[in-house]
């Protein structure tokens, strides 16, 4: 019972502390890689320790043994130590929500693959229709300047006519930058599992909501980081502005994407690397938010392992 309660206590946290901590953090633009990073780590602790704490009502931790009759009977005197006559009635209904859980996400996940695939497919359709390819950079005929990729196999990058006629020769090569970037970062992934997470316990805590929006963002800030490399930052900022009305599809990133103000605030005054301390108590943070959740359930297991081994040698 005390890993259940430290499981609920631990997805708590990080489901309603956490991401307003998080969100008011300068450092995840300094180092948007490990930003992304951070906000995945935090959403997927939230809902792996709610999860275990779950299975944990279901199946107390303390229980092992040698053999399923053996561990069958453990469990259900355990489960009598724990909820008295009502174990089983407990027992059942935390198994079904855990089963429940398990199957919205699967369910989630392949909706928006399914989802996903579908509308890149037609839009590849329709490019190839509407539009000439030459190595790679798909030329658009529309008359409002905007670039965006279209992740896939293989992936492409979609510029409008009006926006190669908008841009100087240099943003136009930052801004090539910047969707591959997105392509070879497989930047939609990221989003993806975001996304997906929202989707499956968006309405339990706020975490969900927030880092979807977030890795969203920092995203679009690696791939201006790459933009910038081949022209300076200002020039990327002016480039972003230029096709900030620039509408494109939900299945896309582009280069005009989200939270602008942050983005062009930032290639304005570009971040000092955030250092090799920092970065390094950061990966340690992500590290322990990782492994508690499951510490909280191994420990306890291997425990009662090594009792019922002591208890039960095995004889040769």
């Amino acid at each position: 019972m005390t890993a259940t309660l430290f499981l609920l206590a631990f997805a708590a946290l990080a489901g309603f502390v956490g991401p307003h901590v998080l969100a008011r953090s300068r450092w995840p633009q300094r180092s948007p890689r490990l930003g992304v990073a951070a906000w995945l780590v935090l959403s997927g602790s939230s809902a792996l320790s709610g999860l275990l704490a779950v299975t944990t009502v279901a199946v107390p931790v303390s229980v092992a043994g040698h053999g399923l009759a053996d561990w069958w009977r453990t469990c259900l005197g355990e489960l009598r130590h724990y909820y008295g006559d009502a174990s089983l009635t407990v027992a059942g209904l935390a198994g079904v929500a855990a089963a429940m859980v398990v199957g919205r996400l699967m369910y989630s996940a392949v909706s928006h693959l399914h989802a996903v695939a579908r509308v890149r497919r037609r839009h590849q359709r329709s490019l190839a229709l509407l539009s000439a390819e030459a190595d790679g950079l798909v030329v658009l005929p529309h008359p409002v300047p905007a670039a965006y990729c279209v992740p896939g196999r293989p992936g492409r990058i979609i510029v409008t006519d009006s926006a190669m006629r908008a841009l100087e020769p240099d943003q136009l090569d930052a801004v090539l930058a910047h969707e591959r970037a997105h392509l070879t970062g497989r930047h939609a992934l990221l989003v993806g599992t975001a996304a997906v997470l929202e989707r499956t316990f968006g309405t339990v805590a706020p975490v969900f909501g927030h880092s979807r929006r977030e890795v969203v963002a920092l995203v679009e800030m690696i791939a201006d980081d790459a933009a910038a490399r081949a022209c300076p930052a200002p020039r990327v900022a002016e480039a972003v502005l230029n096709l900030a009305n620039g509408a494109t599809p939900t299945i896309a990133l582009a280069a005009s994407g989200s939270d602008i103000l942050r983005r062009l605030r930032r290639l304005a005054t570009p971040p000092r690397p955030l250092g090799w301390i920092r970065t390094s108590a950061a990966l340690a943070t992500l590290v322990v938010g990782v492994a508690l959740p499951l510490t909280a359930v191994a420990v306890p297991v291997a425990a009662a392992v090594v009792v019922a081994t002591c208890a039960h040698p095995i004889h040769h």
